[in-house]
């Protein structure tokens, strides 16, 4: 009996939640030569929809029908007057299986007449610009005043009425009746075009004036064209061509160039051309400028500060060796978002910008490489000759970490083995290298900068398991693991290492003293092969691994060492540039740099 009593209740409680009940609004809505249009809206009520379609269909009782927004409004142009019944019906049902969960239906009747000073307008075209136009009311109603407004600034009274347009062209006529003794007003829009004016190829000229700034010449469209529609056909002198009507064009080359316009003229409703006329103008190009030119854009402004501050990087790519290094920067404070490097030499590039002000926890962006990578190693490589380089944007990246009780915090200091231009000793902090902090998926989500002593840290972290990447250029990088759990929610001492070739974390467990090197490689540069030469007690398996200058492995082997000679890799398969040796063994692990020819 419960179970009974039960399963009535589900029944009764889902037949509730979605019960649903048909209903619309409906008037009168007659516009300009519409007399006879209806307006509907619909009022229905569905109860629960969740995850479920709703279907409605308004029937117009003329033998049309439609469907109908939920919440919507719609109108109807009937064909004739009389009496309607208009009929809506909707529905609550699985989309997937077709189960209908309730439906409904509702009529409602109409008497469609026409307004008492509606009319329509019919349009008789003279020649030489001369049109007469002519209002009916079909409701009968006598006694009524027209105004007219031919939409050229000129206006007129009376039916029919005769005006002449000085100019072809597409003009709005508004028209307005009225009869003071029903009393009714109404009002009708509509476009007339114009086409009977003579056309004078004769009083038709193409012109332009033009500017220069460095490589780029900016043209001004000066042409005339009244009664007519203008086209232009540009050319540049240098192959290059353009349609619009006020273009700029950057040449490559020094040099005088011709440019010329070409004008058609031509009706655009009727697509007929009247006539043609060009021009031409000599551009001298003195200097071309070396220059990468973007822009820097965030794709949420409601994220980060309100007046963000930017900084973009030029950035030099050797593309057979990997190696990267930064030649200059420049700053920028919103709303500038544009960025211009000049007397740039030819070589390949990267670009990276960040926001200089930004969110160093929580929701914000973080640095960003052209167009839309977070690491130097995916940017877009720029290969840059002579000229210009235009639209070398950086799309920001945006970096989410929710709140949470974690906290992950470390140093970074330089190691033996640095590179010689490295200010600093052994022991001292690297000062404003970029710390990303990544979820378990290696998803990036937010960015940290090293204080001056070395420092970063990162907060408000839900637990999880994260990496740790520090980012520097033209360096590879061995990320750190930090665990933050719900007994243990603040992670100190993820501490790094970096020397000329990598970034690496320090293990605790051996201290800070790296591991002494018991082998040599040679040749290097190689080509094809490489050998390591263990040391006379070099005993037990060596694991071998090499990277290239992303970090990608793209080699791995184990080599026994039998405490005496040498070991020989054989690497033909791989791509000339730099690499990075990994070579671990029971002494401890060490990375070399080699280059293969």
């Amino acid at each position: 009996m419960k179970k009974m009593l039960l399963t009535l209740l589900v029944l009764i409680t889902a037949h509730f939640s979605y019960a649903c009940t048909a209903s619309f609004s409906k008037y009168a809505y007659p516009y300009d030569s519409n007399l006879l249009s209806w307006y509907f809206t619909n009022t229905s009520s569905f109860g629960s929809t969740s995850g479920y379609a709703v279907s409605t269909m308004l029937y117009f009782g003329d033998g049309t029908s439609t469907s109908s927004s939920p919440t919507g409004s719609l109108s109807h142009n009937y064909s004739a007057t009389g009496t309607y019944t208009v009929k809506m019906v909707i529905k609550v049902y699985d989309s997937s299986t077709g189960t209908i969960h309730c439906s409904d239906s509702t009529t409602s009747s109409i008497t469609v007449s026409y307004p008492p000073c509606g009319f329509t307008v019919s349009t008789t075209s003279g020649t030489g610009g001369s049109v007469t136009y002519t209002a009916s009311c079909p409701a009968g109603t006598l006694g009524l005043t027209y105004y007219w407004d031919f939409g050229d600034g000129t206006s007129g009274t009376g039916n029919p009425v005769t005006h002449t347009y000085s100019t072809n062209g597409n003009y709005t006529v508004n028209a307005l009746d009225t009869n003071a003794t029903v009393p009714c007003t109404y009002n009708n829009s509509f476009t007339t075009h114009i086409t009977s004016v003579p056309i004078t190829c004769s009083t038709l000229h193409s012109s332009f004036t033009k500017s220069v700034s460095g490589a780029t010449v900016y043209c001004s469209n000066t042409t005339t064209h009244t009664g007519t529609t203008a086209m232009a056909h540009w050319t540049f002198g240098d192959g290059a061509s353009s349609t619009s009507y006020s273009p700029s064009h950057t040449y490559t080359a020094t040099g005088t160039y011709t440019i010329k316009l070409r004008t058609l003229y031509y009706d655009t409703t009727l697509t007929t051309l009247y006539c043609t006329d060009s021009t031409t103008s000599s551009v001298t190009i003195s200097t071309i400028p070396n220059s990468v030119t973007g822009y820097v854009y965030r794709m949420d402004s409601t994220v980060g500060p309100a007046l963000p501050n930017y900084k973009v990087w030029l950035i030099s790519y050797d593309a057979p060796t990997s190696m990267i290094s930064a030649l200059d920067s420049v700053s920028m404070t919103w709303p500038v978002m544009s960025y211009t490097f000049n007397s740039v030499v030819a070589g390949n590039y990267l670009i990276k910008a960040e926001i200089t002000n930004g969110a160093t926890s929580g929701t914000g962006y973080v640095p960003t490489y052209h167009d839309s990578s977070v690491y130097w190693s995916g940017a877009y490589n720029i290969a840059h000759s002579t000229g210009t380089v235009d639209h070398a944007n950086v799309y920001l990246m945006k970096g989410t970490v929710t709140t949470g009780p974690g906290f992950v915090g470390g140093n970074v200091l330089y190691g033996a083995g640095r590179s010689s231009g490295t200010t600093g000793t052994v022991g001292a902090p690297v000062v404003g290298l970029i710390i990303y902090i990544r979820n378990s998926s290696n998803k990036v989500l937010a960015s940290s900068i090293t204080d001056g002593s070395g420092n970063y840290s990162f907060s408000n972290l839900p637990t999880g398991t994260y990496s740790i990447y520090p980012e520097s250029m033209g360096l590879t990088t061995t990320p750190a693991t930090a665990v933050v759990t719900a007994s243990s929610t603040s992670v100190h001492n993820v501490n790094f290492k970096q020397n000329s070739i990598s970034i690496a974390p320090i293990a605790t467990s051996v201290g800070n003293t790296a591991p002494a090197q018991n082998f040599v490689i040679y040749p290097n540069p190689a080509k094809g092969h490489v050998t390591i030469q263990w040391n006379d007690n070099a005993m037990g398996t060596a694991d071998v691994t090499i990277s290239n200058i992303t970090g990608q492995k793209v080699y791995h082997t184990l080599l026994n060492r039998d405490g005496n000679g040498s070991s020989t890799i054989y690497l033909s398969q791989l791509q000339p540039g730099m690499y990075f040796i990994n070579v671990a063994t029971k002494e401890g692990q060490t990375i070399s740099k080699i280059a293969l020819q």
